[in-house]
């Protein structure tokens, strides 16, 4: 049985060498085999719900006359779909190193587009799971929350920042009369999108050439973001935009670009409804943002970044 890919998800099948429509993510968790994983795979997410939650998993894509439909695989095997890695991977830096050459590789279009890499030897005791997801399938909401049921553990739906950025229940004057505002401020909103400077910096660097590159950063105490937050009225988006926006303006002050004032982002924001089932899909919305740079002090940087993204909360944009 075939079904139509919806339009939110169709949109993302725009590959090319350069610009690959892939979803990659990293997890290390303790000593799990190949089996192992596959058989928590199938009670746990396929089996789960009658298997209605999570039926994408099973689909490959084929076309027909120019549209995008998904087809179960009539030979889908989770043998084909998490496999060991090829390589050993000992150390963090074999891993990045090995998630930048998958990063940089599409995905077999036989089957369904997405894949799970074991490395079971990683420094020693623990397993490195390298997955890959065609965004065609999901945002990174849904794909976090599948790993989340594969360890069955809860995750928040929502966050305190993304329900800041919905128009509230509870609160009918003020949503309506945003809503109302919609047709009259959209053609004001486009034309200052237009009218945008280009940003021309170091960041841009030369033409894409399709072989990417992986880092991250060390594990970050999230209970100190807490704090910065707590003790700056802001949220953990805003500390953690202001971080950034800092680790940015170094990087093009020693480029020899310290006079750039702002960038300009797209911050994505999970529009699923409250409490709503997480499901495989695409339900974001990538939110413009301005952000400062060249302000050295982080309360100061905290600061203008929570000034920008209030501004964004009480207009229409995010709806």
């Amino acid at each position: 049985m075939r079904q139509r890919v919806a339009s939110r998800d169709a949109i993302w099948l725009q590959d090319s060498a350069s610009n690959l429509m892939v979803i990659n993510a990293v997890f290390i968790t303790e000593r799990l085999g190949v089996d192992e994983l596959r058989d928590v795979f199938q009670r746990r997410l396929l089996d789960a719900d009658e298997g209605r939650a999570y039926a994408k998993f099973r689909d490959r894509l084929v076309w027909d006359r120019g549209a995008p439909y998904w087809e179960e695989d009539p030979e889908f095997d989770l043998a084909r779909q998490i496999i060991p890695a090829p390589v050993q991977l000992p150390t963090a830096d074999a891993l990045r190193q090995f998630v930048a050459r998958e990063a940089s590789r599409p995905l077999p279009d036989d089957r369904p587009r997405w894949q799970i890499q074991v490395a079971s030897d990683f420094e020693g005791d623990g397993t490195a799971l390298v997955a890959r997801l065609h965004h065609s399938i999901a945002d990174g909401v849904a794909l976090v929350a599948a790993i989340f049921a594969l360890m069955e553990e809860e995750i928040p739906t929502t966050t305190a920042e993304q329900r800041a950025l919905r128009p509230k229940a509870g609160v009918p004057r003020e949503t309506w009369l945003t809503r109302l505002a919609i047709p009259f401020a959209a053609p004001h909103v486009l034309l200052r999108r237009m009218l945008w400077p280009a940003d021309r910096h170091a960041l841009h660097g030369p033409p894409l050439g399709g072989e990417k590159q992986v880092g991250w950063t060390e594990p970050m105490d999230i209970e100190v973001v807490k704090a910065a937050k707590n003790r700056l009225g802001a949220t953990v988006n805003d500390v953690l935009m202001a971080c950034v926006s800092g680790a940015l303006s170094r990087f093009l002050a020693r480029q020899g670009e310290a006079t750039i004032r702002e960038f300009h982002v797209s911050m994505p924001v999970n529009i699923r409804p409250p409490n709503a089932p997480l499901t495989l899909e695409n339900r974001f919305a990538a939110v413009p943002l301005r952000l400062p740079a060249g302000i050295a002090g982080l309360p100061e940087r905290v600061n203008a970044v929570k000034a920008r993204m209030d501004a964004l909360k009480r207009s229409v944009e995010p709806i």
